[in-house]
């Protein structure tokens, strides 16, 4: 949390900007991750697919979390993996137990 705290900023400023960071970074690329899904559905199977679009938010993701959090670059591209390995698993459950 200090990390990410600039000097002189409470810690409540520092939490809401990273959540406006998170969040906003998931808004830019969620919806370029569906148009390109879309259009890459007769071109690749659906592994494939997966692979090329999540790797792409993936480093746009990172980039967002770099420069807006101020994060090393390990910190930043680890953090927007978790983020989209999580986003990507609650996906596929969510699919697969459809009722």
């Amino acid at each position: 949390m200090l990390l990410w705290t600039q000097r002189g900023q409470q810690p409540r400023a520092a939490l809401w900007r990273i959540a406006l960071v998170l969040v906003g970074a998931s808004l830019v690329t969620h919806p370029l991750a569906w148009w390109a899904n879309r259009g890459l559905v007769g071109v690749f199977g659906f592994e494939v697919r997966a692979a090329i679009v999540e790797t792409a938010v993936v480093i746009v993701e990172g980039v967002v979390l770099r420069g807006g959090l101020r994060l090393g670059v390990l910190p930043a591209f680890a953090t927007a993996l978790v983020m989209n390995a999580a986003s990507f698993g609650v996906g596929l459950w969510m699919i697969t137990h459809r009722g």
